[in-house]
């Protein structure tokens, strides 16, 4: 469990908790909206600090991005416990322009995902009283935030972001479309 530290539970605990409809493992779609629903999680919840030590988020053309993010995905992908359902860069349709590029990716938990979580999860809360807090903690809040901000349009979420954080909008491309303002 120790490769698991950093942006990785989260990650995961975000794709496996339900959404506002109550759909257990409901994908998120976009990268944009998944980092920017771990930016949350870590700086509006009072979660374990350790959970999130490994992840900064630095300004960035579509305001705060975190390198790890995109690491710990790729390695969560490797492992099988995520997937994007993307295809692959090779696919003939693909090279061929005959999809289109433009559909964000979709990140769901793959079965074995699933069992991961539910292995961290179970293993959390037979540490005693100490794990299950934290583990409950995290769990709600990551429930939390997913019911406020997954079905929401991008749009309203980078407001949502670019308002309540606006040191890491300096590097943005987008800010005044985003905010309305000239």
């Amino acid at each position: 469990m120790d490769s698991f530290k950093g942006p990785r539970l989260p990650i995961l605990f975000l794709l496996y908790v339900p959404d506002s409809t109550g759909k257990l493992m409901s994908s998120i779609k976009g990268a944009i909206k998944l980092q920017k629903m771990v930016f949350i999680l870590k700086n509006e919840y009072k979660v374990s600090r350790r959970t999130f030590t490994s992840i900064k988020f630095v300004p960035h053309k579509l305001g705060m991005y975190s390198k790890e993010i995109q690491d710990d995905i790729a390695f969560l992908k490797n492992m099988g416990l995520i997937d994007t359902g993307q295809k692959d860069e090779f696919d003939f349709d693909y090279l061929m322009g005959e999809e289109d590029i433009n559909v964000p990716i979709e990140y769901f938990l793959t079965g074995k995902g699933k069992i991961f979580v539910e292995k961290v999860i179970g293993e959390a809360r037979k540490a005693g009283k100490d794990g299950e807090e934290k583990i409950n903690k995290i769990l709600e809040a990551s429930e939390d935030v997913k019911k406020r901000f997954n079905l929401a349009n991008i749009r309203s979420i980078l407001k949502y972001v670019y308002q309540k954080y606006p040191r890491y909008t300096i590097k943005s491309e987008i800010l005044y479309d985003v905010l309305g303002k000239e």
